[in-house]
């Protein structure tokens, strides 16, 4: 935890040049995961803030659904 929770984000995020998506969920992360986003240039936000346990765990299906979207554009 301490590697990601001190990596300079605020700087990298901005660097990154390939397609990212970011998917929010209620499940503590949000804010952060939407701050995150809005530094990352193009990158696609999907929010999910009615999940707010374990995305894999109890939104398997829609996950699966805006990662397939996202790839096949």
């Amino acid at each position: 935890y301490h590697a990601a929770f001190t990596w300079p984000c605020e700087t990298k995020f901005p660097e990154i040049s390939a397609q990212c998506l970011v998917v929010a969920t209620g499940a503590g992360l949000f804010s952060h995961s939407v701050e995150a986003a809005g530094l990352i240039p193009g990158c696609e936000l999907a929010e999910l803030p009615g999940i707010t346990r374990s995305v894999f765990e109890t939104g398997p299906g829609e996950l699966a659904t805006l990662v397939n979207a996202f790839l096949e554009n």
